[in-house]
């Protein structure tokens, strides 16, 4: 359960200047808060959930996600990328910065 979205969403959005200050850490930040922003976005634009999917997918590099997190992107992504392979290719072209 993500409790209230649209206060989860704003706190993101408070915390994204805060992300892109620091790229080093805030590179693996802003994949995280992506994760969080597919999974908030599944229920009303599991298009825009496999979108951002993808788009975390091509800058994971050899970042690790968080294991909760881990475990988030793993169940979304079987649940959104299937049925929105374009969405998720679109997603993978995309900037850390530009997905949000």
């Amino acid at each position: 359960d993500m409790g209230d979205s649209d206060r989860a969403l704003a706190d993101l959005d408070a915390a994204r200047p805060l992300l892109l200050a620091s790229m080093f850490r805030g590179t693996l930040d802003l994949q995280v808060a992506l994760v969080l922003r597919a999974r908030i976005a599944e229920a009303d634009d599991p298009a825009r959930a496999a979108l951002l999917l993808g788009c975390v997918e091509a800058n994971k590099r050899d970042w690790v996600l968080p294991f909760g997190v881990n475990a988030d992107y793993e169940a979304l992504r079987e649940r959104v990328v299937g049925a929105h392979p374009e969405a998720h290719a679109a997603g993978q072209a995309l900037a850390l910065t530009d997905a949000w």
